[in-house]
């Protein structure tokens, strides 16, 4: 394992060239404050000038129009330039996401604020099944976090938030729809419809409602290879209502359904010699319901209230298994004359998993947490953030096996800004999460009455700077998980319980500039994770735990033509060779480059209309993504595609 001694070094070198590099580069017209954000939003003004304010979670925050401008399908393209997350697996029912080399199942995965938790069987990938086209945001806190960010969330955050209807309507419409296809040409092809309708119930209220289906081919390799069992067909539902009770109230309502249909059995992620017969089903029901209360000229009261309801499904020939949650999360902040605030509040969450491999019940677990989170400007050059959680996770498993933990997660921010353009913050925080059920598809399980809690310690310093139309921010971060519960079980025994300590360590360096139109940015990370087991064993990657891979460089190019309504961008990445032991083998990862290219069009003469084209793996590589499960036992990466995208709003 490294020390922050060697982190530090390994830091200093990328993070002095990049900038260097950046600093020489010609210098052009700043930009202005207006310009920037219009150029980000995608519309097609960037002209005057002004100073360049990103930060690193700036990089983790994906918008609806970069969806838009890539044709995002799966986790795979949501996540393309996000610095601090890998998504890997091939086709979209296999993918799972990794942040910071840790994988999404220690981390509390929400859409519009309902928990994703747990797996149902590690075969048939964890990242969660989303559809891109109702995405209005995603965003990623990486590591362990403030106790805004739930309960359990060992390795950080990724909140999805969907669309509604005000996020659509044009200025002065009450009504309006959406048309859109997309044509995939990779190995035997395939498309994607959506039809969205939205609009004003009245000048208080919004709806919007939308169906997508998509029939997409076996793809090919970068060898031109059909990458059989990869076919699938996904069909979507949303429905929200939003709106405003009273000046002081607001309400939105929404649910959504997605299924994924594809060949094969369970162990889904495992590429077959042979296609498969029979059809596996992924599905995911979720409904929420949001009740927020901020009366005017009242800094006391900002009252959040969220309620949810989810099923995620898996089922094949033989087997139909499932995990529900239900809970709520309620909150309110407080002002302190403007300088400080503190949100404090109560969440829970009940979690059943079911099979039907057994008739002798259901593994059950709940969480109830108390929490409380203050940010204080003590000045105009300091900031301060500390706050904590408390949880009380209870297991009841179908066997007769009760376990319950509990415990206090504090966490503390300390943010710095000795000089105009610089801002330096350093934090602490810790994060626990009891004793839960085992993957859903288990059914012969013996969980330990003597289970202690997981709990993760994160350390993270970084800093952000921007001097005219320049930017470079930075983190370095060390992550432990102590006591990690075994996410499968003990197949010699049948008995699940703790089974050592995880640690990863890393960076994360981006730097970029405005130029005019151009927009670029450039990056490097790198974590390096290591698990090590209680008898002294350690290998680098364990399964629902965390993965190995290279140091990831990767550079963003895009352009504006202002003139012609249209927007293009260019997108390389290039992830170094590593050796990563396992708990099997050591394999041997080869490295990769990996470009991808967009061009979005509006016309002028039919600004209704946007074509979009995208090219994935424009030099068609050969490879397999340093994060798919299993490596070269799982499913090759895509060879060239391109997606053709069509687009008419009424």
């Amino acid at each position: 394992m490294q020390n922050t001694n060697q982190i530090t070094k390994r830091f200093a070198l990328p993070g002095i060239l990049l900038l260097v590099g950046a600093c020489t580069s010609s210098h052009a017209d700043e930009l202005s404050a207006n310009a920037v954000a219009e150029l980000n939003e995608a519309t097609l003004t960037a002209n005057e000038a002004a100073q360049v304010d990103h930060t690193l979670a700036d990089s983790n925050t994906v918008t609806s129009e970069e969806l838009e401008r890539w044709s995002a399908t799966d986790l795979e393209d949501i996540f393309r330039s996000s610095i601090s997350v890998n998504a890997a697996g091939g086709r979209p029912q296999t993918q799972d996401i990794f942040i910071r080399g840790l994988q999404s199942t220690t981390a509390n995965v929400t859409v519009d604020g309902a928990p994703q938790v747990g797996a149902i069987f590690y075969h048939a990938g964890t990242g969660g099944s989303i559809e891109p086209e109702l995405l209005k945001s995603v965003k990623v806190s990486a590591g362990t976090g403030n106790a805004l960010s739930g309960a359990g969330a060992l390795g950080g955050a990724i909140a999805y938030e969907t669309k509604d209807g005000f996020d659509l309507l044009e200025d002065g419409a009450t009504v309006g729809a959406l048309l859109k296809g997309t044509y995939y040409s990779s190995g035997d092809g395939g498309y994607k419809t959506s039809a969205t309708g939205y609009g004003l119930i009245n000048e208080d209220w919004s709806y919007i409602a939308s169906l997508g289906y998509s029939d997409v081919g076996n793809y090919e390799d970068g060898d031109g290879n059909e990458v059989i069992d990869t076919e699938y067909q996904r069909t979507s539902a949303f429905f929200k209502v939003s709106g405003n009770l009273t000046e002081a109230q607001s309400l939105s309502v929404s649910y959504e359904y997605l299924e994924d249909q594809s060949i094969g059995a369970a162990r889904m992620n495992i590429a077959p010699a042979v296609s498969a017969d029979g059809t596996s089903y992924k599905e995911r029901n979720t409904a929420t319901v949001h009740y927020d209360i901020n009366p005017a000229n009242n800094d006391w009261v900002n009252v959040e209230t969220n309620a949810y309801w989810t099923e995620r499904s898996l089922q094949d020939a033989t087997t139909e298994t499932s995990i529900t949650s239900i809970g709520f999360d309620l909150r309110n902040t407080s002002l302190f004359k403007e300088a400080a605030k503190v949100t404090y509040g109560v969440d829970y969450r009940e979690d059943t998993y079911e099979t039907d491999k057994t008739t002798a019940g259901d593994d059950a677990g709940d969480v109830l947490g108390l929490y409380a989170q203050g940010d204080w400007d003590v000045s105009e050059f300091v900031t301060l953030s500390a706050g904590g959680r408390f949880d009380r996770y209870t297991l009841d498993e179908r066997g007769g096996v009760d376990v319950d933990n509990s415990g206090f997660s504090p966490n503390g921010t300390i943010i710095v800004r000795p000089t105009e353009g610089l801002e330096i913050h350093a934090t602490y925080a810790e994060a626990l999460r009891g004793a839960y059920p085992t993957q859903a598809y288990f059914d012969t399980v013996t969980q330990d009455p003597d289970m202690k809690a997981e709990r993760s310690t994160n350390l993270e310093l970084g800093f952000e700077y921007t001097i005219k139309n320049y930017y470079i921010a930075a983190n370095i971060f060390q992550l432990e998980v102590d006591d990690v519960i075994n996410p499968g079980y003990d197949r010699g025994t049948g008995l699940r319980t703790n089974v050592g300590d995880f640690e990863t360590t890393g960076y994360e360096i981006m730097a970029g500039a405005q130029f005019g139109a151009l927009n670029v940015e450039l990056g490097v990370t790198e974590s390096d994770p290591e698990m090590t087991y209680y008898d002294g064993s350690s290998d680098e990657e364990y399964s629902l735990v965390g993965t190995n891979t290279g140091r990831t460089w990767f550079g963003n190019l895009e352009y504006v033509f202002e003139e012609l309504n249209l927007i293009t961008g260019w997108y390389v990445s290039y992830v170094e060779a590593i050796d990563s032991d396992t708990a099997r083998a050591l394999r041997e990862k080869s490295s990769y480059t990996v470009h991808d290219a967009y061009l979005r069009w509006t016309p002028k003469s039919l600004d209704a209309l946007t074509v979009n084209l995208t090219l994935s793996n424009v030099f068609d590589k050969y490879y397999y993504d340093q994060a798919t499960f299993a490596y070269t036992s799982g499913y090759a990466a895509s060879g060239r595609e391109l997606a053709l995208s069509l687009s008419y709003k009424f």
